[in-house]
């Protein structure tokens, strides 16, 4: 399916979708694997205005 959807683009299209692509599996990642650990987001204390929850 994706072959077929991305016959008509450039090199570079395809390589600016390869990086999204990429980074979205890095997100999804950190994203169970701070679930499993239990772990706060990363901009908590941005978020809550300086008091981080661990």
């Amino acid at each position: 399916m994706l072959n077929e959807l991305s016959k008509d683009m450039s090199e570079e299209e395809i390589n600016e979708a390869q990086g999204f692509f990429l980074k979205s599996t890095e997100l999804e990642w950190e994203f169970w694997e701070q679930a499993f650990y239990q772990q706060d987001w990363r901009f908590a204390d941005i978020i809550h205005g300086g008091s981080h929850h661990e």
